[in-house]
């Protein structure tokens, strides 16, 4: 759109250029006109002389004469009064961005300010990103712990392929089932309220949490192996850059 709209202001320029030479050359053949037809006739009149109808080769010359000079002198008028209006112009542009500068300037003293005052304040601890960090670590040392404690019974789950597990078999899976339940019912009383509140508290500053919340309220967040295709991606890592997304009065960052 802009191109468009810087070609039609070259025309209209152009057009406008054109018009007024069309009329400065007019007004010079005008003036060139009266000089050959009525020039003659005024000088005599002056004089008090009969008209006589001088040579065409000196009507001419005396017209040309003075049909230039009217265009030089059209010219030279039109020429100053070009530079004098744009002159004007931008003396006005320039005091406008001056008066912009000085906005800005000001602007600038002021962020400058506020964000010196901001660095003097020290981060609150109860800041939501440091909650955010708090929590993933929190849990993470739980669940590491629970998961590498050594009471804890081998993982055993149901199979269908084998309806029929052993007695021995159903008491581990029993086992396993009520570490887990453990766990669960751990992450309940102690992490879950905390997840899904921080998660939906970032929710309502604008920040796309995608199922956090949704998913924390269902089941505890488990933390993958180091190096597994999951590393990373989980739910715990996804938390944690949640944090990258305010600063420490809680504003959110924007780019």
């Amino acid at each position: 759109m802009e191109p468009l709209v810087s070609l039609v202001h070259l025309l209209l320029q152009s057009l406008h250029a054109a018009v007024g030479w069309m009329g400065t050359t007019l007004l010079a053949l005008f003036v060139g006109a009266i000089q050959y037809y009525i020039g003659p006739r005024v000088e005599a009149w002056l004089h008090g002389q009969p008209y006589m109808k001088p040579e065409t080769k000196h009507r001419v010359a005396a017209t040309i004469i003075v049909a230039g000079g009217t265009w030089l002198l059209l010219f030279a008028v039109g020429v100053v009064i070009t530079i004098y209006r744009e002159h004007v112009n931008y003396t006005v542009q320039n005091a406008e961005l001056r008066i912009k500068v000085q906005e800005q300037d000001q602007k600038i003293k002021q962020l400058e300010e506020q964000v010196k005052k901001l660095e003097l304040e020290p981060e609150a601890p109860d800041s939501l990103r440091k909650r955010t960090g708090t929590l993933a670590d929190e849990w993470t040392a739980y669940i590491t712990k629970k998961l590498a404690d050594p009471s804890k019974p081998p993982d055993a789950f149901p199979n269908s392929a084998d309806p029929n597990p052993s007695e021995e078999r159903k008491k581990e899976i029993q086992a396993s089932q009520a570490c887990y339940r453990g766990i669960e019912d751990y992450y309940a009383r102690h992490f879950r309220d905390r997840f899904v509140g921080i998660a939906k508290e970032y929710e309502s500053k604008g920040v796309k949490t995608g199922f956090l919340a949704n998913d924390f309220a269902q089941r505890p967040p488990y933390i993958p192996q180091f190096g597994s295709v999951m590393d990373g991606l989980d739910e715990i890592s996804r938390f944690r850059d949640l944090a990258y997304h305010v600063d420490a009065r809680d504003h959110l960052i924007t780019f």
